[in-house]
C-alpha cells in the first residue's frame, strides 16, 4: 500500500482500500511496486478531482491467482483501443485529452508476464476502468512446529528474522502477503502495505 499512500496526497481523488483477501504471491517487491505505481498513475492520469480511484486484492475462485485490482470512475476507454494500450509508446486517444507516454501499461503487463500473469482491462467510455494484476497464488505453508497462523502478529519488523530457508523463493524475489498474514516464520516477507 506504499504506493497507494504515495499517491494520495498527490492527488485529490476519493481513495478507496476495497476487498483485501489475504494471498501469498512470489514477487519482486520493486517491479511489483512498479507495476502499481503505474497503474495508479494511469488512474489519476485519468480521473477527475473528486472521482474514486480504488484498490483491491481479490483471490479468484479457481484459488490458483489472485488479482490486484485499480479501479476509478473516471473516462474510461474506447472499446477499439483496449487491445492498443498495452504497446510501447502507444496510448489511446484518451477521451478527456491527456495523453501519457506509452509506457506505463506496456510496463505493467512485462512485469505481470514476467511473474507468469497477466494485466487485464474492463472499460467503457464515461464508466471508468479496472485494470488487474493477475499473478499466480503460492500455496499457504503447510501446517507445522513453527509455522504462522494467518492473523498473529510476529515480533519485528517485516524483513526481520533469520536468512530465508532453501527451497524459498529465488534471490531477488519476495513473498507478498495481503491482509495482514504475517506469512511463515523467517521467510523474506514483503506485505502488500509495503508497495
Amino acid at each position: 500500500m506504499e504506493a497507494f499512500r504515495t499517491w494520495m496526497p498527490t492527488a485529490r481523488r476519493r481513495w478507496t482500500l476495497g476487498h483485501l483477501d489475504p494471498v501469498l504471491v512470489t514477487a519482486d517487491r520493486e517491479r511489483l511496486g512498479l507495476a502499481v505505481d503505474a497503474l495508479l498513475e494511469n488512474a489519476v492520469r485519468h480521473t477527475a478531482e473528486g472521482e474514486e480511484i480504488r484498490l483491491e486484492v481479490v483471490r479468484d475462485r479457481d484459488g490458483e491467482t489472485a488479482r490486484m485490482i485499480v479501479a476509478d470512475g473516471g473516462e474510461g476507454i474506447l472499446p477499439a483501443e483496449l487491445d492498443r494500450i498495452f504497446g510501447r509508446f502507444r496510448s489511446g486517444s484518451q477521451l478527456g485529452g491527456t495523453r501519457g507516454t506509452g509506457l506505463g501499461l506496456a510496463l505493467v503487463r512485462a512485469v505481470a508476464r514476467a511473474h507468469g500473469g497477466d494485466v487485464r482491462v474492463r472499460s467503457a467510455p464515461g464508466e471508468g476502468s479496472e485494470f488487474a494484476l493477475v499473478l499466480p497464488v503460492r500455496p499457504p505453508p503447510a501446517p507445522g512446529p513453527g509455522a504462522a497462523v494467518p492473523g498473529t502478529e510476529l515480533p519485528g519488523a517485516p524483513d526481520a528474522g533469520p536468512p530465508v530457508p532453501s527451497g524459498a523463493p529465488a534471490a531477488g524475489t519476495r513473498t507478498a502477503y495481503a491482509s495482514g498474514d504475517p506469512g511463515p516464520p523467517g521467510a523474506g516477507r514483503t506485505t502488500v502495505e509495503e508497495l
